[in-house]
């Protein structure tokens, strides 16, 4: 401990000064245990961890066993693949009040989160098979981003270390940058995360824009009796919306989805913007050849040599 003697009109003439801790108790606590034992003795003593921890825990042994899942037999009497009798009723039977609270008792029922009739599936299968399906992505990104690392950020702006001999873009993803100035910045990132001699490489559809009617700015290119997908056009800002409608239990639901659309002339400007140049342009990935009737490309910029 240490001992400070100032001045202190407050303490009386002779008595002793006071004596202070040089570390608190729960610095005093953690005083020779590394990084990670801080960390998980925190975690461990931390109530809303914990609590999160046994609600993960409940949700992975609930989407385990009620389906089953690989070598696991499932206790729930539809599977997420059978095809389920219709019924009147498409309402969740789930109840969690109990009777002396005024409600019907606390129960699954038949179909805990519903019927979907539309489709004859049990919609509480189909939530246990998509419970799953997100466990497993999970466990994949963790398991990557423990051998090559994972950033999260904008891809047009955020900067890791170290330099690559390959960068990419697919499906589209370049028309998630709704502003030219975006595109751009996100080809010079490209660049300056690339290796001398490095590539870039974008996937990305060809604007439709021949097929839509003249005077017109929507595109439907997908109808069935549940599912429409437009795109609706603004050809003086080349932004565009992609619009998908569905109709589930009786209802219309709608998602929509800005986008930027852009030509491969201009990719090829923003390359040369950035200190790239073009090596390669295919149809697809089979490298089949960019005609003037390809709907999408795969175009390859390179980084020039040191």
């Amino acid at each position: 401990m240490t001992i400070i003697d100032t001045p202190d009109p407050l303490r009386p003439l002779g008595e002793p000064p006071e004596l202070l801790e040089e570390a608190t108790a729960e610095q005093q606590e953690v005083i020779g245990l590394s990084q990670g034992q801080i960390v998980r003795r925190r975690f461990l003593r931390h109530k809303g961890a914990m609590l999160s921890l046994a609600l993960l825990f409940f949700i992975v042994l609930l989407a385990a066993t009620s389906i089953g899942w690989g070598p696991i037999p499932g206790w729930w009497k539809w599977d997420y693949t059978d095809l389920v009798p219709p019924t009147n009723v498409q309402e969740p039977t789930l109840s969690i009040r109990p009777t002396w609270l005024g409600g019907d008792g606390i129960h699954l029922g038949d179909h805990p989160f519903g019927l979907d009739n539309q489709n004859g599936k049990d919609m509480f299968a189909m939530t246990m098979r998509g419970v799953q399906t997100s466990l497993a992505v999970i466990v994949v990104l963790g398991v990557l981003s423990t051998a090559i690392g994972v950033t999260i950020g904008d891809f047009a702006t955020t900067r890791v270390e170290g330099r690559f001999r390959l960068a990419y873009l697919v499906f589209n993803t370049i028309n998630n940058l709704t502003t030219p100035a975006e595109q751009v910045a996100c080809f010079r990132n490209a660049a300056a995360h690339l290796e001398p001699g490095g590539f870039f490489v974008v996937e990305v559809g060809v604007p439709p824009l021949r097929l839509v009617p003249p005077g017109q700015r929507f595109y439907t290119y997908n109808v069935s009796d549940t599912k429409w997908d437009i795109d609706e056009f603004d050809f003086a800002t080349q932004q565009f919306y992609s619009h998908h409608f569905s109709v589930r239990d009786g209802r219309l639901d709608r998602n929509s989805i800005p986008f930027r659309y852009v030509w491969p002339s201009e990719l090829d400007l923003m390359a040369q913007l950035a200190g790239m140049e073009l090596a390669e342009r295919w149809e697809n990935w089979r490298r089949e050849p960019f005609t003037a009737e390809s709907r999408k490309h795969v175009s390859v910029w390179k980084l020039p040599e040191a």
